[in-house]
């Protein structure tokens, strides 16, 4: 819905739209990020060991599956099975105190836009 000053200000306009943010990774992130894979390849190559080769098929295909169930566009997924899986859910990491999501800016977003460019459908044209 738009207000009488956004139907009169085409500046206001852009300004209500989305922009979309680039995220530059910090090094650090990268080093912990290389880490984590190391230590998941190595969790892997131990239950191999202990268990069979099954076991770290079944945990790839788990993270799959896991990994497909998303929120709606605009809202953010917090995959807590997948670290649950992982074991992720039993450190408290930056993204816990600092990504909290009702601290987050508001940003104005058209839900069905982007539901419609997420299936890959034509744009909404009313009559």
């Amino acid at each position: 819905m738009e207000s009488a000053s956004m139907r009169c200000d085409p500046l206001a306009k852009v300004l209500a739209r989305e922009v979309p943010t680039v995220r530059v990774a910090h090094p650090v992130e990268k080093i912990v990020e290389t880490n984590r894979r190391m230590e998941v390849k190595g969790r892997d190559q131990e239950l191999a060991e202990l268990y069979g080769v099954h076991m770290p098929a079944r945990r790839q295909l788990d993270r799959v599956m896991l990994r497909q169930f998303h929120r709606l566009p605009g809202f953010e997924s917090s995959f807590v099975g997948l670290d649950d899986l992982d074991g992720k859910g039993e450190m408290i990491t930056l993204d816990d105190y600092l990504g909290i999501p009702w601290e987050q800016p508001n940003v104005a977003f058209d839900l069905r836009a982007e539901m419609e460019a997420k299936l890959g459908m034509k744009p909404f044209e009313p009559l």
